[in-house]
Protein backbone atom coordinates (compact mmCIF):
# COMPACT_ATOMS: atom_id res chain seq x y z
CA UNK A 1 0.00 0.00 0.00
CA UNK A 2 3.19 2.26 0.52
CA UNK A 3 4.47 1.03 -2.57
CA UNK A 4 8.19 0.46 -1.41
CA UNK A 5 8.12 -2.82 -1.06
CA UNK A 6 11.24 -4.83 -2.82
CA UNK A 7 9.51 -8.48 -3.23
CA UNK A 8 6.86 -10.00 -3.12
CA UNK A 9 7.74 -12.99 -1.12
CA UNK A 10 10.06 -12.34 2.14
CA UNK A 11 12.57 -14.82 2.65
CA UNK A 12 14.34 -13.43 5.32
CA UNK A 13 14.17 -14.23 9.23
CA UNK A 14 11.93 -11.48 10.83
CA UNK A 15 12.65 -11.00 14.48
CA UNK A 16 10.06 -8.94 15.94
CA UNK A 17 10.41 -5.64 17.37
CA UNK A 18 14.01 -5.56 15.77
CA UNK A 19 13.72 -5.07 12.48
CA UNK A 20 16.02 -1.84 10.99
CA UNK A 21 13.64 -2.06 7.60
CA UNK A 22 11.45 0.79 7.33
CA UNK A 23 8.90 -1.07 5.14
CA UNK A 24 8.30 -3.79 8.00
CA UNK A 25 8.33 -1.06 10.55
CA UNK A 26 5.84 1.09 8.90
CA UNK A 27 4.02 -2.97 8.09
CA UNK A 28 3.80 -3.21 11.78
CA UNK A 29 2.64 0.38 12.91
CA UNK A 30 0.07 -0.49 10.28
CA UNK A 31 -1.37 -3.89 11.37
CA UNK A 32 -1.02 -2.49 14.95
CA UNK A 33 -3.65 0.13 14.41
CA UNK A 34 -5.64 -2.31 11.64
CA UNK A 35 -5.75 -5.06 14.59
CA UNK A 36 -5.88 -2.63 18.10
CA UNK A 37 -7.47 0.66 16.37
CA UNK A 38 -6.60 3.29 19.57
CA UNK A 39 -10.28 4.26 20.48
CA UNK A 40 -10.83 0.29 20.95
CA UNK A 41 -8.00 0.06 23.19
CA UNK A 42 -8.45 3.02 25.17
CA UNK A 43 -12.03 2.52 26.00
CA UNK A 44 -11.35 -2.04 26.39
CA UNK A 45 -8.50 -0.31 28.49
CA UNK A 46 -10.66 2.00 31.15
CA UNK A 47 -13.50 -1.10 31.18
CA UNK A 48 -10.49 -3.38 33.00
CA UNK A 49 -8.03 -1.42 34.27
CA UNK A 50 -8.71 -0.68 38.02
CA UNK A 51 -9.04 2.81 39.67
CA UNK A 52 -5.99 3.56 39.63
CA UNK A 53 -5.60 2.97 36.07
CA UNK A 54 -3.76 -0.58 36.18
CA UNK A 55 -4.14 -3.97 34.57
CA UNK A 56 -4.04 -6.98 36.43
CA UNK A 57 -2.50 -9.87 34.48
CA UNK A 58 -6.21 -11.53 34.41
CA UNK A 59 -7.68 -7.82 32.83
CA UNK A 60 -4.24 -7.86 30.60
CA UNK A 61 -4.89 -11.56 29.59
CA UNK A 62 -8.60 -10.54 28.80
CA UNK A 63 -7.66 -7.74 26.29
CA UNK A 64 -4.94 -10.26 24.45
CA UNK A 65 -8.06 -12.57 23.74
CA UNK A 66 -10.37 -9.61 22.74
CA UNK A 67 -8.27 -8.38 20.36
CA UNK A 68 -6.71 -12.15 19.33
CA UNK A 69 -3.04 -10.41 19.29
CA UNK A 70 -0.17 -11.65 21.00
CA UNK A 71 0.77 -10.38 24.26
CA UNK A 72 3.94 -8.51 23.51
CA UNK A 73 1.83 -6.86 20.20
CA UNK A 74 -0.93 -5.45 22.86
CA UNK A 75 2.17 -4.73 25.58
CA UNK A 76 3.89 -2.37 22.48
CA UNK A 77 0.30 -1.30 21.96
CA UNK A 78 -0.36 0.24 25.08
CA UNK A 79 2.46 1.06 25.92
CA UNK A 80 2.26 3.26 22.34
CA UNK A 81 -0.46 4.91 23.86
CA UNK A 82 0.97 5.66 27.07
CA UNK A 83 -1.50 3.34 28.74
CA UNK A 84 1.18 1.33 30.51
CA UNK A 85 5.20 2.49 30.78
CA UNK A 86 7.06 0.42 28.51
CA UNK A 87 10.30 0.40 30.52
CA UNK A 88 8.20 -1.07 33.46
CA UNK A 89 8.80 -4.67 35.46
CA UNK A 90 4.96 -5.06 34.29
CA UNK A 91 5.18 -4.44 30.56
CA UNK A 92 8.02 -6.84 30.80
CA UNK A 93 5.75 -9.43 32.67
CA UNK A 94 3.28 -8.73 29.82
CA UNK A 95 5.32 -9.19 27.10
CA UNK A 96 7.10 -12.59 28.62
CA UNK A 97 3.55 -14.23 28.44
CA UNK A 98 2.59 -16.47 26.26
CA UNK A 99 -0.91 -16.31 23.88
CA UNK A 100 -1.59 -19.72 25.85
CA UNK A 101 -1.25 -18.56 29.03
CA UNK A 102 -3.15 -15.47 28.35
CA UNK A 103 -6.17 -18.21 26.92
CA UNK A 104 -6.09 -20.14 30.14
CA UNK A 105 -6.28 -16.89 32.74
CA UNK A 106 -8.79 -15.38 30.84
CA UNK A 107 -10.65 -18.34 30.73
CA UNK A 108 -10.99 -19.02 27.32
CA UNK A 109 -9.02 -22.11 26.87
CA UNK A 110 -11.26 -23.37 24.27
CA UNK A 111 -10.94 -20.42 21.97
CA UNK A 112 -7.03 -21.26 21.89
CA UNK A 113 -7.67 -24.67 21.04
CA UNK A 114 -9.85 -23.41 17.85
CA UNK A 115 -7.07 -21.14 17.20
CA UNK A 116 -4.66 -23.96 16.83
CA UNK A 117 -6.87 -26.44 15.06
CA UNK A 118 -7.50 -23.23 12.57
CA UNK A 119 -3.70 -22.57 12.38
CA UNK A 120 -2.80 -26.24 12.36
CA UNK A 121 -5.04 -27.09 9.66
CA UNK A 122 -4.00 -27.88 5.71
CA UNK A 123 -4.79 -25.28 3.82
CA UNK A 124 -5.78 -26.01 0.24
CA UNK A 125 -3.79 -24.37 -2.68
CA UNK A 126 -6.60 -22.00 -4.22
CA UNK A 127 -4.09 -20.04 -7.06
CA UNK A 128 -2.35 -23.64 -7.27
CA UNK A 129 -5.95 -26.04 -8.49
CA UNK A 130 -7.15 -23.14 -10.35
CA UNK A 131 -3.88 -22.78 -12.62
CA UNK A 132 -3.91 -27.37 -13.25
CA UNK A 133 -7.37 -27.28 -13.11
CA UNK A 134 -7.07 -24.84 -16.21
CA UNK A 135 -4.29 -26.22 -17.83
CA UNK A 136 -6.27 -29.35 -17.76
CA UNK A 137 -9.52 -27.82 -19.24
CA UNK A 138 -7.10 -26.21 -22.20
CA UNK A 139 -5.71 -29.44 -22.58
CA UNK A 140 -2.41 -28.89 -21.68
CA UNK A 141 -1.98 -31.43 -18.95
CA UNK A 142 -3.84 -34.56 -17.84
CA UNK A 143 -5.37 -34.81 -14.12
CA UNK A 144 -2.58 -36.58 -12.90
CA UNK A 145 -0.78 -33.60 -11.75
CA UNK A 146 -4.20 -32.37 -10.23
CA UNK A 147 -5.31 -35.50 -8.54
CA UNK A 148 -1.94 -35.88 -6.99
CA UNK A 149 -2.09 -32.45 -5.65
CA UNK A 150 -5.62 -32.90 -4.30
CA UNK A 151 -4.26 -36.82 -2.55
CA UNK A 152 -7.08 -38.11 -5.34
CA UNK A 153 -7.48 -41.12 -7.55
CA UNK A 154 -7.09 -39.84 -10.97
CA UNK A 155 -10.19 -41.68 -11.80
CA UNK A 156 -12.14 -40.55 -9.35
CA UNK A 157 -11.12 -36.75 -10.07
CA UNK A 158 -12.24 -37.23 -13.40
CA UNK A 159 -15.76 -38.82 -12.95
CA UNK A 160 -15.99 -35.82 -10.14
CA UNK A 161 -15.09 -33.02 -12.94
CA UNK A 162 -16.40 -34.74 -16.02
CA UNK A 163 -19.61 -36.67 -14.69
CA UNK A 164 -20.58 -39.64 -17.49
CA UNK A 165 -23.35 -39.00 -19.87
CA UNK A 166 -26.76 -40.52 -19.69
CA UNK A 167 -26.45 -43.98 -20.59
CA UNK A 168 -27.12 -43.73 -24.55
CA UNK A 169 -28.41 -46.68 -26.71
CA UNK A 170 -26.13 -49.12 -27.83
CA UNK A 171 -26.09 -48.64 -31.70
CA UNK A 172 -24.18 -45.42 -30.49
CA UNK A 173 -21.68 -47.36 -29.70
CA UNK A 174 -20.62 -49.13 -33.31
CA UNK A 175 -20.43 -45.41 -34.36
CA UNK A 176 -17.04 -44.97 -32.85
CA UNK A 177 -14.53 -45.56 -35.27
CA UNK A 178 -11.51 -47.88 -34.20
CA UNK A 179 -8.48 -45.20 -33.40
CA UNK A 180 -10.81 -42.81 -31.89
CA UNK A 181 -10.19 -41.41 -28.22
CA UNK A 182 -13.44 -42.20 -25.81
CA UNK A 183 -11.45 -40.88 -23.12
CA UNK A 184 -8.09 -38.44 -23.23
CA UNK A 185 -6.89 -37.32 -19.38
Amino acid sequence: MARDAQELVVESHVAPGRQKDLTEVRANVFASNLLMPAPEIRDRFRQVADRHGRLTVEAFSELVVAFKVSPSALSARLSQLRLIDAQSEIAAHYRGLTTEICHLLAGATDAFQRQLAWAAAQRFPVRLVAALYKCYAEGETTLRPLASLLGMDVDHLHDLLDPAEPDSPESDVGEVEEGDLIFQP
